[in-house]
């Protein structure tokens, strides 16, 4: 019975070892994935900030557009004689309406990028709160295993202490009465000296004595 319950408190700790080796392994994963994800929405963030400033380039741009169509129409600005009124009045509206056509195509273009940017802004947006529910997940995971190493943290401990049991077991010693032969044909009793160590039973005539009269195995 001894001897059952000592293998199998020995296979219990080898399969503990075992766990405790896989855990950490996982745990080691875990942390390296979890940088991983960190230098992502770093990566991210950087380009969120990139789109917004070409967001405001070309917001920009297309403001000085709208503010400098007239003074760059060197039409407007031009006086001529009343003879020539006519003609002028014509290729003003003929700049005009070229410079209302240029603002068109401008407008749009940027309507287009803002499009565009808000659109990868959005994606880029998701993908880091994505990010950061998996990493919470991870350290969440991870502050897990490290509760189970902790748990663990004493099983080196705890193997070093079985590999010496045989060794720091206490001896039992007992006076113990055993028969001399048959009982049943007229036999009687003895009094021996009983020790049980290193998974032994030794059987001695006496407690003085250096030598087992009876050895058995446990």
């Amino acid at each position: 019975m001894f001897r059952d319950r000592y293998e199998k408190c020995q296979y219990d700790l080898e399969q503990a070892i075992k766990d405790r080796e896989v855990v950490s392994n996982k745990f080691k994963l875990l942390l390296d994935e979890m940088h991983d994800r960190e230098e992502q929405i770093s990566d991210l963030r950087k380009k969120a900030d990139d789109e917004c400033m070409k967001k405001e380039v070309a917001m920009k741009n297309l403001q000085e557009i709208e503010s400098n169509a007239i003074q760059n129409n060197l039409f407007l600005s031009r006086r001529t004689s009343s003879r020539r009124q006519h003609d002028y009045d014509r290729s003003e509206r003929n700049v005009a309406r070229r410079f209302e056509q240029a603002l068109e195509v401008e407008y749009v273009k940027y309507k287009k990028l803002q499009n565009e940017k808000d659109e990868e802004l959005a994606t880029l947006s998701e993908d880091i709160n994505k990010l950061k529910r998996e990493l919470k997940t991870q350290k969440d995971e991870i502050e897990k295993y490290k509760r189970i190493l902790e748990t663990h943290g004493s099983i080196d401990n705890i193997s070093l202490t079985n590999d010496n049991l045989d060794d720091d077991r206490e001896d039992l010693e007992s006076w113990v009465q055993i028969p001399t032969r048959n009982i049943r044909r007229g036999g009687g009793w003895k009094t021996q000296y009983a020790v049980i160590t290193n998974n032994k039973f030794l059987l001695y005539n006496s407690d003085k004595d250096q030598l087992a009269a009876i050895s058995i195995d446990v």
